[in-house]
Order: C-alpha cells, then structure tokens, then sequence
C-alpha cells in the first residue's frame, strides 16, 4: 500500500525559540587564532556580527510564514517520515521535478526556485515552462526526523522514487539535485530510468568503477584532476568528522547555535568566495533561516550520510553500468566540487546539455537562483522538442 502524505505545518513553539534567544545572548566565545581571518576557520569578526543579527533581526515567524504558503507534508516512508514541500505548477501540464539538496543546506537554498519555476507567467515568463515542483528534505535533515538506520544515497533515491509515483501520482518526472542531492538524484536516475525524463545536476559526483590505468585520462582531464586534488588540501577534515564520529560532533551542534553556525557557514564561505576574506554572495536571512532549519531539527543526524561518501560507495557506479538518462548540467566555477571537463562528465553520463556558468558556487539556488531557473527550464524544453 502507497505510503498516505500527512498535511504538516511548521509551528515552532515559542518557548523553543525563547531557548534559541536565551543561548544567542550567552555565547562564550573562543579565542582568534593568528593569521588571516578565515585562515583557520570561520572568521570570528563575521561569526559575531551573524549570531548578533540573528540574535536582535531576525524573524523567524516571518520565515514560518513564507514557507506555509505552500503545502507540506509529512510522508511516513522506511526508515521514518521524510518532510515534503510541494507547489503544483501554473496551466494543464507542468512537468513534475523532484530537487534534492545536500548538506549544509536544505529545502531553504530552494526556496528562491519555488515560485519562478511552478509559476513562470507570474514573472513574465511563459506558463508553458511550469514545473510542479516535489522538494523532500534528507533523512535526518530538518523537519524529517532521525532516520531509524543509515540510509545510502542510492537508498534515499528509492525513498524519491516512491514518492514521486506511488505518493504523489507521477510516472514520469525530472530529478535535480546538488552536493548529496546529486548523488540522490544520479542514483535515482540510475535506476529507475522508465520513469525518469531527465536528470540535472549543479555538480556531478557520481563516477564508474575504473582506474585512470585502464581509461588513462587526456590532458585537459589530467589537468582538471590536478587542480581537483590541489583544491581538496586541508579541506576533508570535516568529512571525516562526518564519516567517522558524528555522534561525538552531534553533541556540540545540537546544543550550541554559535557551534552550530560556525560549522555550517565556514563551508557557505568557502565553497563560494573560498579562501577570500570578503563579503559572502548572501544576506544574512537566508544564512539563518537556513540554521534554523538545522536547529529544529537533529542536526547531528544530517551528517549520517556522509559514511558513504569516505568509502565511496555514495559516488561509484556499479561495474560496467553508466547513467543513459538524458543529462543536463549547470556547473559554477567556485564550486568545491570543481567542474570537470565535458569528457569527464561523458564517463558517467549522457550528457546531452551542459552550461558553464560565469560566476557563482556550491548553493546556486541562494547565490545566483536565476542561473539555475533558466538552466533547468532550458533543459526541459530541450528534452521536449
């Protein structure tokens, strides 16, 4: 029997957020390590001023709002309930795309998406391009609580799967995704690709099981792996905190909204301006509204995943098997997943549509939503004509 979608309602209760508001003014913080100020972490000057805003500015109610203007659903899945946000598109057949984010995102970095993409004609586009969109939240990320194991990427693309055919009545969709949510997606696409009309990606994680011995690289890609390993020096320890002990980290992210903020917005800074010491590409709202979401939920269990990206079964396709979905892709220069060459990419997937954007990172939906906007509708058209 399908699984039955729970109309659900974000309603904070206030004495959660009067807790919030009582540690936001009680901060003990560290010392400032010497060196430049995102030399060895976030930066304190600008971790002082989020925590102030978010302390004396921020609204939450007004973000609880927005995001009850469309439904929501609590769908009662294997492993526990997953949190869906869905908007039903503009005219007689928007085409149903399910959009996965990863971590330390959430639905938040979609938001901006929402509306342009379900209602095209409301800013001056065309009601043909619409989308019903499906937004489910990570197992463990959010309002979807603790899973009651932990579940694979490929697993969770099973999970999407269901809920796009057996939830909610679509027997062909659109999959998106970026950071986790592309590997979701291209497992997804993987293996279910009677029901899957394209799959597009911000950044394309999944590779085959080969050796550069047997498939020796080109110069361009030899290039690219260079700079690719250069890029990931100093930059792993998180994942292995991550892969390896997230209950010993779980303690501080949960119980600390400074602990928590830190550790989240040092990679919003760096997998965007990277190692710069300049404004970050968003205000500070979004940066929050996104915490939130990580503060009302379990934090710690967001990071459970990640034991499948150290021993790479999140990112290595099955012997001999490539995804033949049509592909498109929207990559961004100051991703931390940097982009690859077209040959690259062509390893894995069939890649039948790539934009390379002219500026931008690892959260397009908050730094520079248009781009995506146009890519994804782009795509769409492309694989109806």
């Amino acid at each position: 029997m399908a699984p039955i979608p729970v109309p659900f309602k974000i309603q904070v209760e206030e004495q959660v957020l009067a807790d919030l508001r009582q540690r936001l003014t009680r901060i003990r913080w560290p010392a400032q390590a010497p060196g430049t100020a995102w030399q060895h972490g976030t930066s304190m000057p600008f971790l002082r001023e989020v925590m102030a805003h978010w302390r004396d500015n921020f609204d939450w109610r007004q973000w609880e709002s927005r995001i009850n203007r469309h439904s929501q659903f609590l769908v009662p899945m294997a492993w526990g309930d997953i949190h869906v946000l869905v908007e039903e598109g503009s005219g007689d057949n928007p085409t149903p795309i399910i959009l996965s984010h990863g971590w330390p995102g959430s639905f938040v970095e979609l938001l901006e998406l929402v509306e342009p993409l379900a209602h095209p004609e409301r800013f001056g586009g065309s009601v043909a391009d619409a989308f019903t969109l499906v937004i489910p939240s990570l197992p463990g990320y959010g309002f979807s609580p603790p899973p009651t194991a932990m579940v694979t990427p490929r697993q969770t693309g099973e999970l999407w799967h269901s809920l796009m055919t057996e939830v909610f009545g679509h027997s062909r969709y659109l999959v998106h995704g970026g950071d986790m949510g592309s590997s979701v997606s291209s497992w997804l696409a993987l293996d279910h690709p009677e029901a899957v009309l394209g799959l597009h990606l911000n950044n394309a994680v999944l590779q085959p099981e080969w050796t550069l011995a047997e498939q020796p690289p080109t110069a361009e890609e030899q290039e690219f792996l260079g700079r690719f390993m250069a890029s990931m020096e100093g930059e792993s320890a998180y994942q292995q905190i991550h892969g390896t002990k997230p209950q010993t980290l779980a303690y501080s992210l949960a119980d600390s909204p400074v602990g928590l903020a830190a550790w989240i917005l040092e990679k919003f800074q760096r997998w965007t301006v990277g190692a710069e010491d300049c404004a970050l590409p968003f205000d500070y709202d979004h940066l929050i509204a996104n915490l939130m979401v990580h503060w009302l939920g379990d934090p710690g269990a967001a990071t459970w995943m990640y034991r499948y990206l150290l021993d790479m079964s999140a990112f290595t396709l099955p012997p001999g098997r490539r995804i033949e979905v049509p592909t498109g892709v929207c990559l961004f220069p100051n991703d931390c997943a940097m982009p690859p060459p077209d040959s690259w990419l062509r390893r894995s997937l069939n890649l039948v549509h790539c934009t390379r954007a002219a500026s931008g990172g690892h959260f397009p939906g908050l730094e520079c939503p248009q781009v995506l906007i146009d890519d994804l509708r782009a795509f769409n058209r492309l694989l109806k004509a």
